[in-house]
């Protein structure tokens, strides 16, 4: 009996165990996607000063032609 009750201690540990180390990895992994979406974020904002606007293809076409 005593056995049997130590086996399940340890089975109730690993499986404690096992969930930690899966909630830490599953935290990991969305700081580090939070952390990427933020740097995405910041280098379209400053993109979109350095854009530039070509003419409608009407306008480049009556260019083309003058």
């Amino acid at each position: 009996m005593r056995g049997n009750n130590q086996r399940q201690i340890s089975n109730k540990l690993s499986m404690t165990l096992s969930v930690f180390i899966a909630l830490c990895v599953v935290s990991i992994f969305c700081a580090v996607s939070i952390v990427i979406v933020e740097n995405i974020d910041n280098l379209s904002h400053n993109n979109k000063a350095k854009r530039i606007h070509l003419p409608h293809h009407r306008d480049f076409s009556d260019f083309i032609i003058l």
